[in-house]
């Protein structure tokens, strides 16, 4: 082996001993912080409850799981109140977390106040009894006993 190919090989050495040895500090100073970050970690995740979210119902729950505005077309989402979308919102909390009661009183709550919306609209009358708003959309609009019942 020549004097220059003896000098370039020792060079290469020397370069990937340069090389490990900036690793080494670099894997030195992740060590030294990784108890740092192992404790930050602990201390945030342990104060949280992690749910697995209930994905074998009827409805798409991978829909749920984004956003209930997905499952209406744009135009009914924007003309919701924000306290509608909240109960739909708090009800997908609750379906997704098998709270089967308190995700249909949620539910309940963002079809009553739509129903009262409709039912002001339709009549120009604010009626505060339920069982009135109802009964009077059934017996004089014709309403889907159903649909608002």
């Amino acid at each position: 082996m020549s004097k220059i190919a003896k000098e370039l090989e020792a060079s290469k050495e020397e370069k990937i001993l340069d090389q490990i040895v900036k690793y080494q500090k670099t894997a030195k100073k992740i060590e030294e912080r990784l108890d740092i970050w192992h404790d930050r970690i602990i201390s945030e995740l342990g104060n949280m409850h992690i749910f697995q979210p209930y994905l074998d119902g009827n409805l798409n729950c991978e829909k749920l799981l984004k956003r209930m505005e997905n499952f209406l077309d744009s135009t009914t989402w924007q003309n919701m109140q924000e306290i509608e979308k909240d109960d739909l919102q708090d009800f997908i909390t609750c379906y997704l977390n098998k709270a089967w009661t308190p995700a249909g009183i949620m539910a309940m709550c963002a079809i009553e106040s739509s129903v009262r919306k409709y039912y002001t609209t339709l009549t120009g009358q604010t009626k505060t009894q339920w069982w009135k708003i109802t009964d009077d959309l059934r017996k004089n609009y014709q309403a889907d006993k159903d649909l608002v019942a």
